[in-house]
């Protein structure tokens, strides 16, 4: 069952006795997680340790080997239940503009009420690089279109994933997150 709106008072994303299993070899868990609005998990580890192994449960990529997910209070066993990942791989064309980028996933996805394309650029500080091919933009720039792209689309949440750290977050707060940490001069789940 989905519902329209989210419990404010249950954890955004809740995990109970989590664990993953391959080949008779535990992976990680079990393990309990409740995540609030705002708040972030940080998940190090070396690697072959199990963190993306463990956020594409969360997301709903792969099925966890015991343990319950919970989303906003509501169990996690419907693989449609709205959640982005932003992955290793971002999954950009190098062809294409970040406004482009923003577009194509709108297409597919649907696009959040109250941010437009070029704010969810300006957010994650590619201000001025909207029209540029992504295959012209670095390597942190791109990262940032991904991310760009994770808070423009009509998901309720967002999972990104990095090399030895890992940040599971309410996509609102990448947007503030964003805007108060990366801008173009500096160098947002």
């Amino acid at each position: 069952m989905m519902r329209d709106f989210l419990d404010d008072s249950a954890p955004l994303l809740a995990a109970y006795g989590l664990a993953m299993v391959r080949q008779g070899e535990p992976i990680f868990g079990p393990l309990d997680l409740e995540l609030h609005t705002g708040e972030v998990l940080l998940i190090e580890g070396g690697n072959g340790s199990g963190k993306t192994t463990l956020l594409r449960v969360l997301a709903g990529l792969l099925t966890a080997s015991q343990g319950r997910i919970e989303r906003a209070g509501i169990v996690a066993d419907e693989p449609t239940a709205p959640l982005g990942f932003l992955s290793h791989a971002l999954g950009l064309r190098a062809d294409l503009s970040p406004l482009e980028q923003l577009d194509f996933f709108a297409c597919l996805y649907g696009v959040r009420a109250g941010i437009s394309a070029l704010a969810a650029l300006k957010s994650v500080g590619l201000e001025g690089f909207e029209q540029m091919p992504v295959r012209r933009l670095s390597a942190g720039q791109r990262k940032r279109c991904a991310l760009a792209a994770l808070l423009h689309t009509a998901n309720t949440s967002g999972c990104s994933t990095s090399r030895t750290r890992t940040s599971i977050a309410k996509a609102r707060f990448w947007s503030t997150a964003c805007s108060k940490h990366i801008s173009p001069v500096a160098a947002r789940r």
